[in-house]
């Protein structure tokens, strides 16, 4: 659902502005999200019961298509330039300790209450949690001010009559180049979230997962470091680290875990960890900024949706499957590095098109209406 979720809210948002759209998908996340927690199960409702969860994830998904680059459109427009790194970063600092925060949930939960109750009740509580959680977050949201990058186009008649077919017309050559560049860091960052904790757990059991829970952590204090030094170096110069990084790292780390030693465990995964709290800070920014004001909403959209769909979701299933297929547990490693190359060839395509806007005048002005 999240990439043709993602296109309709898009021009919502494009249109009818970023707040009111962020409002949404709060809400429509947290009712789901809460239902969830509160079905009943099989046993007692029986086929019902598995439609209303298959529709309650629908229903994330058409929240999530929308609000994560719903949400680095609202900052990015409301932060100066010189500081959208730091702006993004911080944001997906929220981003970045959902998944520890979870995940350590998950743990303290099974410790204290025991596997087989966690599995029969235990892990609603991991749901019902998104109820207050909802609640404050559409208490902020309300009280937020529109950007003033939409403020001013609706001012001077500039939004866009048909963002999606403006965006794919006018912009396919910067939605392509994006999704490329986000290649590797989708990869990467679902073996880091969701491929490595479930594989250092069979590997070192429970000291290997309180090490993926903390380098979890490290990840996502890590993002907004990565954004404030985005804000002293180049775009393209942190671009160019974060792919070189992509293409080098996943071999060697990968067999240091899989070698079993806890200490090469804990090293891999830290490096993976940081690498990762790169990608979350310069792939956003650049995404926002590569995508003109007037479509931003529905081309991040886009490109964002599209990735997870094709790429970050079926991740770790791939990874499994290149696993059983060629025998090697380096396979997805592999997979990796070839998607490596793509990003790296993106990268620089993208400084090309950056380049050529500044030579001709149009600079960032045009990409990101700052």
């Amino acid at each position: 659902m999240r990439p043709v979720a993602g296109a309709v809210l898009g021009v919502v948002g494009d249109r009818f502005g970023r707040r009111n759209l962020l409002v949404f998908t709060i809400l429509i996340m947290g009712f789901a999200t809460t239902a969830i927690g509160l079905l009943p199960g099989h046993s007692q409702w029986g086929a019902l019961a598995t439609f209303l969860l298959l529709f309650f994830r629908v229903l994330q998904g058409i929240g999530a298509s929308g609000e994560f680059m719903g949400a680095a459109t609202f900052v990015i427009e409301h932060s100066p330039k010189r500081y959208r790194g730091l702006a993004m970063g911080l944001i997906q600092l929220g981003t970045g300790l959902c998944y520890p925060a979870a995940f350590g949930l998950a743990l303290a939960l099974i410790h204290f209450g025991g596997q087989d109750w966690f599995n029969e009740g235990g892990w609603r509580i991991l749901f019902l949690i998104s109820a207050p959680l909802t609640l404050v977050a559409l208490y902020i949201r309300r009280h937020l001010d529109e950007t003033p990058v939409f403020r001013e186009m609706k001012s001077r008649n500039l939004l866009s009559k048909s963002p999606l077919r403006e965006v794919v017309m006018s912009h396919g050559n910067r939605m392509i180049a994006a999704f490329l560049f986000m290649l590797v860091f989708g990869v990467n960052g679902a073996q880091l979230l969701f491929y490595f904790p479930n594989r250092v757990g069979e590997l070192a059991g429970e000291s290997g997962r309180w090490i993926a829970l903390s380098c979890m952590v490290v990840y996502a204090v890590s993002i907004p470091m990565w954004g404030y030094l985005l804000d002293r170096i180049s775009r393209s110069s942190a671009r160019m680290i974060y792919c070189i990084g992509g293409l080098v790292l996943p071999v060697p780390c990968h067999m240091m875990i899989l070698g079993g030693n806890l200490y090469a465990i804990t090293f891999a995964y830290l490096l993976l960890a940081i690498l990762v709290g790169l990608a979350f800070a310069i792939v956003y920014v650049t995404l926002v900024e590569i995508i003109p004001a007037s479509v931003r909403f529905t081309g991040t959209a886009l490109v964002d949706n599209t990735l997870k769909a094709v790429v970050v979701g079926p991740a770790v299933l791939v990874s499994l499957i290149l696993v059983r297929e060629t025998g090697s547990n380096m396979a997805p490693a592999y997979y990796a590095t070839v998607l490596g190359v793509l990003s790296l060839a993106a990268a620089l395509w993208i400084n090309r098109i950056q380049k050529n806007e500044i030579r001709q005048g149009v600079g960032q002005l045009a990409v990101a209406n700052a």
